[in-house]
């Protein structure tokens, strides 16, 4: 996924990858936040805008601590 993952055409648009196709393997999960299922669709701008500031207010609670920092099996 990238880094604009409610956004974005992913796999979720257009399909699953082709195996030949990957490069790299991940290694790290470096930050793991619990999102809300509502994040998935899409909203108006002024409602966006308040699920990130909510998002943002609840980051610590929000933040799956136990995930950070792992190393991908």
């Amino acid at each position: 996924m990238g880094d604009n993952r409610d956004r974005s055409e992913d796999s979720r648009y257009w399909g699953f990858v082709d195996r030949d196709a990957i490069m790299g393997r991940p290694f790290l999960i470096y930050w793991s936040v619990q999102a809300k299922s509502s994040t998935t669709t899409r909203k108006a701008p002024s409602v966006e805008v308040g699920g990130r500031f909510e998002t943002l207010a609840h980051l610590p609670t929000r933040t799956r601590w136990s995930r950070m920092l792992r190393t991908v099996h």
